[in-house]
């Protein structure tokens, strides 16, 4: 995303990540909560690697593998009044809500540029984040989510 031109560095800061998780909420099926997050960390692919040596020392060969995916962490500045009942909600989704997660690269000025990556998966972790009263950090939120699948 280097365009001298334009100036698409690709930043951390040029992305939008987006939560959307699916579940039952006080027993109402179908529940869909929808996110922005400040920040995203995993959805690695990785395989594993299946070698072989063929007999009289032969050239050690590999095989393919099916690609699986780290999980995926998001956060974000705890806002009481937007957060609050999301977050207790998201609660009894735990490993039930199904979610996607969409990472869209960004331009230089907040224009989506190219193809979201969109990730699927569930909901494993809610963090609502800690408290300290003597303490002037920013409480943050935190949801994991165990990844099924990447959509490029």
């Amino acid at each position: 995303m280097t365009t001298i031109g334009n100036q698409n560095f690709g930043g951390e800061q040029q992305y939008k990540v987006s939560v959307s998780v699916t579940g039952v909420v006080n027993g109402a099926p179908n529940t869909v909560i929808s996110m922005l997050f400040d920040k995203f960390n995993g959805g690695d692919a990785q395989a594993p690697v299946v070698k072989n040596r063929p007999g009289g020392m032969g050239t050690e060969q590999t095989f393919t593998g099916l690609p699986s995916y780290t999980d995926i962490t998001v956060s974000k500045v705890f806002i009481v009044d937007q957060d609050w009942t999301n977050v207790w909600a998201m609660n009894q989704m735990v490993g039930r809500g199904a979610a996607t997660i969409t990472l869209q690269p960004l331009d230089n000025y907040g224009v989506a540029y190219g193809n979201p990556a969109v990730y699927s998966g569930r909901l494993i972790a809610v963090k609502p984040g800690q408290t300290d009263s003597n303490s002037s950090a920013v409480r943050t939120i935190e949801l994991d989510f165990a990844i099924e699948q990447l959509q490029a």
